[in-house]
C-alpha cells in the first residue's frame, strides 16, 4: 500500500513540476474580409502547444446584385463556380419558372431582366453539373 502511495505521489509531483496534461485543443473560427466588407475566407483553427492545424473553407463568390432590384439585375460567378454551373433559373414564390438562362463558360456576369414580373420575392437557382443548386433570394421592388 505504501508503494502505491509513493508511486502516486511521485506521479502527481511529476505532473505538477513538468506541466499538466493538456486538454483537447479548442477550435477557433477565423474570418477574412475584403475591403468592401464581404467575407472571403472562413478558417477553422485548432491551436495546440506544438502545432496549429487550419482547415480553410472557400466562400462561394456567386453574387446577385443589385438586390433589391427594379427588374434588371446581375448574376456574377467566381471561376470555380462558373466551371461547374450550367443553368440559371428564376422562380417566383408560387414555384413557377419565370426565366431560364443557360450559362456560357466565357461569360462570368449575366444581366437578367424580370421587369415584366410583379413586385415580390424571387429565387435565383443556379444549377451545377453535379446536380447541386445554389439558391439566392432576390427582391423586386
Amino acid at each position: 500500500m505504501k508503494k502505491l502511495l509513493i508511486i502516486f505521489l511521485l506521479f502527481a509531483n511529476f505532473i505538477f513540476v513538468y506541466g499538466q496534461v493538456s486538454p483537447a485543443p479548442t477550435p477557433v473560427l477565423r474570418f477574412s474580409y475584403d475591403r468592401a466588407g464581404n467575407q472571403i475566407l472562413r478558417q477553422l483553427v485548432f491551436d495546440t502547444r506544438s502545432q496549429t492545424f487550419t482547415k480553410s473553407f472557400a466562400i462561394e463568390e456567386t453574387k446577385v446584385y443589385p438586390n433589391p432590384t427594379l427588374g434588371l439585375f446581375n448574376v456574377s460567378f467566381d471561376k470555380e463556380t462558373l466551371s461547374k454551373a450550367k443553368l440559371i433559373r428564376i422562380y417566383n414564390l408560387n414555384g413557377q419558372l419565370v426565366l431560364e438562362q443557360p450559362i456560357e463558360k466565357e461569360k462570368d456576369v449575366y444581366e437578367i431582366d424580370i421587369q415584366n414580373q410583379p413586385k415580390g420575392l424571387y429565387l435565383v437557382s443556379i444549377e451545377l453539373f453535379n446536380k447541386k443548386y445554389l439558391i439566392k433570394k432576390l427582391i423586386k421592388k
